[in-house]
């Protein structure tokens, strides 16, 4: 298990985290802000470099579909947003949301809710602290799709390696807009039936393969994940 380097950066942090509990929504989050800002800060000046080992299961998927991959700890919520859809294969066309604990987390725009802290600002390693702690990850809020997020391992970073990266992972991504869980359900059983009145759907997923999975190919699109942050404007 990896002990970060920079026991300063770690009681401050552990400090401002106690009092985000014992304030109001807005003051909670103003602070937790500042705990961001400041652990970068922390972490620019003593050459802080670590990563997260992640793993991601899309909920009630049968069989399950999940990804492991590494990120650097200094990307903030939103960009692990864009990994993700990228890892695990969505088209980032809805709006999404963490839930950490007490904490949700998000793109927050006029219409977001007053507890919602904005995704663009707060790092990952400000909340990811703990080697077997779990969040959760919503995706689309109509279709409802739910993942559940481990922080596996936190560890020292390792020169010339590429980071985020893929390390595994099984089975495809469904259809976005299918109707969620159970709708995508639904779709695995057409698939595979071949009654006449199933014709119209599976036409319409006639391109999907439930056990793709192409690393390589997630890989080679992980690196340029920033690029995905163009079709989010506030």
């Amino acid at each position: 298990m990896a002990v970060h380097s920079d026991p300063a950066g770690v009681v401050i942090k552990n400090a401002l985290l106690v009092i985000i509990h014992d304030h109001n929504v807005k003051v909670r989050w103003i602070i937790l802000f500042l705990t961001s800002s400041i652990t970068r800060t922390i972490n620019f000046i003593m050459l802080h470099l670590m990563v997260i080992q992640l793993k991601v299961i899309l909920n009630q998927s049968e069989p399950t579909i999940w990804r492991r991959f590494l990120v650097q700890d200094s990307i903030t919520f939103f960009d692990l947003h864009h990994i993700l859809q990228i890892t695990m294969g969505w088209k980032n066309s809805h709006l999404f949301d963490f839930n950490i604990g007490d904490y949700m987390i998000g793109f927050v725009d006029d219409d977001a809710p007053e507890d919602l802290a904005d995704s663009d600002v707060v790092a990952i390693e400000t909340l990811l602290t703990k080697e077997g702690m779990k969040f959760q990850y919503n995706y689309d809020f109509g279709d409802g799709w739910e993942h559940t997020i481990e922080v596996e391992k936190i560890a020292n970073e390792e020169e010339d390696k590429q980071y985020p990266v893929c390390l595994d992972g099984e089975m495809n991504c469904p259809p976005e807009d299918c109707g969620g869980i159970e709708g995508f359900k639904n779709l695995l059983v057409v698939l595979n039936d071949r009654h006449p009145e199933s014709e119209e759907m599976r036409m319409w997923a006639r391109r999907y393969n439930p056990q793709k999975f192409n690393m390589e190919k997630i890989n080679k699109e992980l690196p340029n994940f920033k690029k995905y942050r163009k079709h989010w404007k506030k």
